[in-house]
Order: structure tokens, then sequence, then C-alpha cells
């Protein structure tokens, strides 16, 4: 018993030291607004498109720019805002990282053919090719920015 009780305090003290440190004094949290507000700000491309062909996992060294793994294709339907084009082609891979404040594990299923919705596109450097994928905005996120006049609508306005 006294072992198990060791194994834990030490299990205990050692998670401790991977954990986020904490936020710094007097630290607010950004609103839904403030945060759409700096994803739309910080987005080189915000595009809304449709997955050709299945996006899988892969990894991309970014000091090299050589990808590995299986990329799937995008073909945009409606640029919001960026350089990209209408019925262009971009070939994303699925993104995963860990970090010692968390980690995002890239869900096949997101990137699977047929898929449609809005993309935020970051890491836009020449020769850096494919893009990285984590999966579509949310439904909820697309009508607030739309709402706070962040981006227009793609759909042809009602008369």
């Amino acid at each position: 018993m006294k072992r198990l009780i060791a194994l834990a305090a030490l299990g205990a003290a050692s998670s401790a030291g991977w954990a986020c440190p904490p936020p710094p004094p007097g630290y607010v949290p950004p609103t839904r607004e403030e945060a759409l507000r700096r994803d739309v700000a910080t987005a080189e491309a915000i595009v809304y498109a449709v997955i050709e062909s299945p996006i899988g996992d892969g990894a991309l060294d970014f000091g090299t720019g050589v990808f590995s793994g299986q990329a799937g294709t995008v073909r945009v339907l409606h640029v919001y805002k960026g350089d990209l084009a209408a019925g262009q082609r971009v070939a994303m891979y699925g993104l995963s990282y860990d970090t010692s404040c968390g980690s995002l594990r890239y869900a096949p299923e997101t990137g699977r053919r047929g898929a449609y919705g809005v993309l935020f596109l970051h890491h836009r450097v020449e020769g850096r090719r494919p893009l990285p994928f984590t999966g579509f905005r949310a439904q909820a996120d697309v009508a607030e920015m739309i709402r706070l006049g962040l981006i227009e609508s793609a759909r042809e306005p009602e008369l």
C-alpha cells in the first residue's frame, strides 16, 4: 500500500511539472468577439471550400519545407479574404501536435471527401506545401463573423 501511495505521489509531482503555467496576474481572457476578430485579422486567407480528395495525417518539416504523409486536396468555392481564387485547388494535410499545455489531434473523419466549410489558412509561405488542415470553423462562428461584419456571406442576398 505504501508503494502505491508513493507511486501516486510521484506521478502527481511529475505531471505538475508538465502543466501549463498560470496566466499572468490580471489576465482577462478575450471575449468570443475579440477572439473572432483576432482570428480573422491573423488569417492569411479565409475560404469556403470542399474536400475533393481525403486529407490524411502528415508532417511538415518547417525548416526544409519537406512534407511526409498523405496530403489531400480542397477546392476553393468562395474567398472571404486573401489571394486565393474560386476554383483553385490547395493541397492540405491533417495537422496534429502536442505541447505541454495541450494537444490537437487531427480527426481523419473531418477530412473526408465531400466535406465542406470555412477554413482559416496560415503559413502560406511559397514552397511550403501542403498547408495544415485542422478542421472547418464551427457554423456558429461563421454566423457570428457575418453578423459582426468581419466577413460577407457567400450566399446571394435575398430580395
